[in-house]
């Protein structure tokens, strides 16, 4: 079947994306069908680049304003290592399907394992820290869906798929190797030039392929990035993929996705969808010009954010046992503990970029409301959001005073751009309802 699927579907091809359940295949096997692909321990490991983005910037485009937080991420490759060891499986193949389970959770395209070399560390790099670490945890993001050059958001999105990706990729390397920490093991966070070579190691982990110069990886046909973990926790290793590997589909029923995979023709059908609509048919939803929960404006009282019972908490208005617990209940699995840097060193920058002077007086180009609205939503969409949504932010959805000194909350904007990114149906199925992944999700 060369087509895009059976004649079934629905109109709209940005609703679909599988023929087959997923239900039965384990997470950590990812939403490709590698484990079809043919392996070779003895496959040779070749020079070559990452892939780059196929477009220059623009001078509005997104890429300047990544390497400040490009920055931030990159401070917490490293980090202390819990001072005592959990209680993990002694089955090294148990433990790097948990490593690998967790980086397709934060949205890895794929991941695996090899042991490092001592070739494979930089000359730089070479010494005690080089001899510590004997694993790595390589994953792959693949690079998101751009915005042809004339649709709405191209001049912000064309030209920082590289970068950007290598962000989301110092995003994973600060969870994953904060997560490996947090179990009691050192682990080290790396993204583009670094200690180790992840090229290589990308190669040696089963990920990808070199041809031409260029690192491809089997049946995406987008570009990507690379990240990786070093570790001296004791992992199962992959094998890598066999020289004479080919870069399409196994066969016709991994194309189609019956292991429960992204089916070979689900971008393809995407591909004709502008970027600015998402993935999901929301133009078919009937609209209406007020929310049908009523809404009483005038008796609606704004309330200071101290009020909220998680802030009372924290505060010890519940006692000091909820005070106590208000620190730490979200984040006591180790996955989750591994995030609390980055969200807390993101918040104090939030709305702290001065604009520029070329912001203060929007040159023609920004008159049009639609052509703006279309443009941020496009913008949501390819850095991850499942949903995106204008509305007018009125006076009584903004708190009236902030949570520590209690100074009053102006209403400074009069629009809100409004985000939905999927928590993972399958990740809460496979909860124990003990394990406190809700707080990772």
């Amino acid at each position: 079947m060369s087509g895009p699927g059976p004649r079934h579907f629905s109109k709209a091809p940005s609703a679909v994306t599988r023929l087959y359940s997923n239900r039965d295949r384990s997470f950590d096997r990812g939403v490709l069908p590698t484990e079809l692909l043919t392996r070779d321990a003895d496959a040779p490991v070749q020079q070559a680049a990452q892939p780059a983005d196929r477009y220059s910037p623009d001078s509005e485009a997104i890429q300047s304003i990544l390497p400040e937080y490009r920055a931030l991420y990159e401070r917490f490759f490293v980090g202390p290592v819990a001072g005592a060891r959990a209680p993990v499986p002694d089955d090294l193949a148990l433990r790097s399907a948990n490593l690998k389970a967790s980086a397709f959770f934060l949205d890895a395209t794929l991941a695996g394992i090899c042991r490092i070399k001592p070739g494979d560390w930089k000359p730089e790099f070479s010494g005690a820290r080089a001899n510590a670490h004997e694993f790595a945890l390589v994953f792959l993001v693949e690079f998101g869906r751009e915005p042809a050059p004339a649709e709405p958001g191209a001049q912000w999105i064309l030209g920082s798929n590289a970068d950007w990706t290598d962000l989301r990729c110092a995003e994973l390397a600060v969870v994953l190797s904060g997560y490996i920490r947090a179990l009691g093991w050192s682990a080290t966070g790396q993204v583009g030039e670094g200690a180790v070579n992840i090229e290589s190691l990308a190669q040696r982990a089963g990920l990808v392929v070199a041809r031409e110069g260029v690192l491809r990886a089997p049946m995406i046909e987008r570009g990507f990035r690379l990240g990786v973990v070093t570790t001296d926790f004791p992992i199962a290793i992959d094998l890598p993929l066999s020289a004479t590997s080919g870069l399409d589909w196994p066969n016709e029923d991994a194309r189609q996705g019956k292991m429960g995979t992204r089916p070979g023709w689900a971008e393809s059908r995407l591909a004709g969808r502008p970027l600015h609509m998402g993935r999901y048919p929301m133009e078919t939803i009937k609209r209406v010009d007020e929310p049908t929960t009523l809404i009483l404006r005038d008796e609606i009282k704004r309330v200071p954010k101290r009020a909220e019972f998680f802030n009372r908490a924290l505060a010890g208005d519940l006692g000091e046992r909820a005070r106590k617990e208000r620190s730490r209940f979200a984040v006591k699995h180790p996955l989750a503990w591994a995030m609390t840097p980055l969200i807390r060193n993101l918040v104090p920058l939030q709305g702290t970029r001065e604009p520029l002077a070329s912001d203060l007086c929007l040159p023609s180009a920004f008159n049009d409301a639609k052509a703006n609205t279309d443009a941020i939503k496009a913008l949501g969409y390819f850095l991850g959001a499942d949903l995106v949504g204008i509305c007018e932010a009125e006076p009584w959805m903004y708190y009236s005073h902030d949570e520590t000194e209690g100074l009053p909350i102006d209403t400074y904007h009069r629009y809100a751009v409004v985000m939905l990114i999927d928590q993972g149906f399958e990740t809460m199925e496979g909860a124990s309802g003990d394990d406190w992944i809700s707080g990772a999700q």
